[in-house]
């Protein structure tokens, strides 16, 4: 019986071992080079499930709206010079009144985005229904930038 509880014990520090050095080792990045946006809720779920993994995330294409929250959302993120980003204040689509735009919504999605982005976009009149976009050098000046 007690061969057995230590055969047992071992297997599972052996397992143990095994996977943490597997789950150690450098997961290859997420590169992002188009991404449209969508619903911001998702991706909330999304970042939360790279930072469990410890997934890196790289920008390196066209970021768009909901996208934009990852800056702040996601661990490990950076961005290349050749990235881009597309905001406008959130909304919620309905059939009988279009789109309908709340202060709260704009107020959450301003709070998930980085501090410098915050005061690039109030310096431009802040997030409407018109977009604003930050590419170019304004990407490298604000941004983390991935080496290479």
């Amino acid at each position: 019986m007690l061969k057995n509880i230590m055969a047992t014990a071992l297997s599972l520090t052996v397992a143990f071992a095994l996977y943490t050095k597997v789950n150690a080792e450098a997961l290859e990045p997420i590169v992002i080079n188009s991404d449209g946006g969508g619903l911001v809720y998702e991706y909330i779920n999304r970042a939360e499930r790279w930072n469990l993994d410890k997934q890196p995330v790289q920008i390196a294409g066209s970021c768009w709206s909901a996208c934009v929250m990852y800056l702040t959302l996601v661990d490990d993120i950076c961005v290349y010079k050749s990235a881009s980003f597309h905001m406008h204040a959130p909304y919620h689509e309905t059939q009988l009144f279009g789109k309908l735009y709340k202060e709260e919504m704009t107020a959450f999605y301003l709070s998930h985005i980085p501090e410098v982005l915050q005061r690039w976009i109030s310096l431009r009149g802040g997030l409407g229904r018109d977009w604003l976009h930050l590419h170019g050098t304004m990407v490298r000046k604000y941004l983390p930038l991935c080496e290479k």
